[in-house]
């Protein structure tokens, strides 16, 4: 990695993989995201497909009574966030909310989100004792929270996205063609997050909102986007 950066991901690093992934229980693919610098992924609709409980066994690096597919599978080392999956009982987040880093003398907080729309494309049965919140009511009610903890930079990490039907990167960074809940959930976000990550769409875009960077790398671990922030956001 360059000096002064963060590498995150907006989710789906897992599930609906290829063969060679799916029969070891993607723990190769995490380990190797791992070993890659990979600080912290908004939570995907698809890592939940194997049921919330086989996703912590493998964030914890814990391997099942029959033993790891994977030899030496000790965990990936970044923790999946999803501030707006909460225990449907008290209401609390079951994963963590966001990570701080600090970059270039910032102290900058990547606050991560799922999809509400999760129960409609996740089986019942993996997503039991949940509850999906608002993405913008989210985010939004966390900035005074991240603030006070000492916050400089906020970065809004989501498995939530645009259509676009524009090139993957627009010199005007206008995108006239992005639509969608991705764009919705950016003309709602509070002014404090300096710009959205987002997924779920498999679309490729570097576009600005209002002002503010909507970005997603496309799919399939084809794209990686790379977005330099200044001072003038803070």
């Amino acid at each position: 990695q360059r000096q002064h950066s963060v590498f995150v991901a907006a989710g789906d690093l897992i599930g609906a993989t290829p063969l060679l992934s799916s029969l070891l229980k993607d723990e190769p693919t995490l380990a190797a995201l791992g070993e890659l610098g990979l600080v912290a992924s908004a939570l995907g609709n698809h890592e939940l497909d194997a049921g919330l409980k086989e996703l912590q066994r493998k964030t914890r690096g814990e391997c099942p009574a029959e033993g790891c597919a994977w030899p030496g599978f000790k965990g990936p080392g970044f923790p999946y966030l999803a501030a707006n999956m909460l225990d449907a009982q008290t209401g609390q987040p079951v994963l963590p909310t966001h990570v701080m880093r600090e970059v270039a003398g910032l102290k900058v907080a990547f606050v991560g989100v799922v999809t509400r729309d999760t129960p409609m494309v996740v089986i019942p049965s993996g997503i039991r004792g949940l509850r999906f919140a608002d993405e913008v009511q989210t985010l939004n009610a966390l900035v005074s929270g991240l603030k006070s903890q000492g916050a400089q930079l906020l970065v809004a990490v989501m498995h939530e996205g645009a259509s676009h039907q524009g090139a993957a990167n627009d010199p005007s960074y206008a995108c006239p063609g992005l639509t969608g809940r991705g764009a919705d959930i950016a003309k709602g976000l509070d002014r404090a997050y300096a710009m959205l990550i987002t997924g779920h769409t498999h679309q490729a875009y570097t576009c600005k909102i209002d002002g503010r960077l909507v970005v997603q790398a496309g799919s399939n671990g084809g794209w990686l986007t790379e977005t330099q922030i200044g001072r003038a956001h803070v």
